[in-house]
């Protein structure tokens, strides 16, 4: 019987570490990638709900969006449906600052979690308020200039990572 239970243990241990998406309550379905010891949600957010169900203001005015001092999000020009799909939602600091625009269970990055994913790619890398390492970025994202000014090369994800799982 230990043993039974020992490779069911190992086999449920092993398909966590594969593969998995997250679903936001918009039902919107994130791909997830382990990176060293970190999980990272392969895209941007896209979601118009807090994790608790309440929805998030959306705000189109841009005068309305600069002045205000409280959560809401918008869309890239106020067009979903362009750019829902390849950018996510834009979200003010009042938004994030809620603690619960991810998923439940997951959480906008600490700079500190930044700064161990920035330093898997750059080891040189040392922690600065603006730009860190362009070598790192270049291995976060996505190959080619679809989305780019320059055309990128290198590729581990598609997309910006967005959530790493609560440790």
């Amino acid at each position: 019987m230990k043993t039974i239970l020992l490779i069911a243990a190992l086999a449920f241990i092993t398909f966590i570490n594969q593969a998995q998406t997250v679903t936001d309550l918009d039902g919107n379905v994130y791909d997830t990638i382990h990176i060293g010891t970190q999980v990272w949600l392969k895209e941007n957010l896209k979601t118009t709900k807090y994790n608790n169900g309440t929805s998030i203001p959306l705000v189109k005015d841009s005068a309305v969006w600069c002045s205000r001092t409280t959560p809401a999000y918008c869309w890239y020009y106020n067009d979903s449906v362009t750019y829902k799909n390849p950018y996510g939602a834009l979200y003010n600091w009042y938004t994030v600052n809620t603690g619960m625009l991810c998923p439940a269970g997951w959480h906008v990055p600490t700079d500190g979690e930044w700064h161990t994913l920035i330093l898997r790619y750059d080891p040189a890398s040392t922690m600065g308020y603006h730009v860190e390492s362009s070598t790192a970025g270049d291995y976060l994202k996505e190959a080619g200039s679809a989305h780019w000014n320059i055309y990128n090369t290198e590729i581990i994800i598609v997309g910006l990572p967005v959530c790493p799982e609560e440790q």
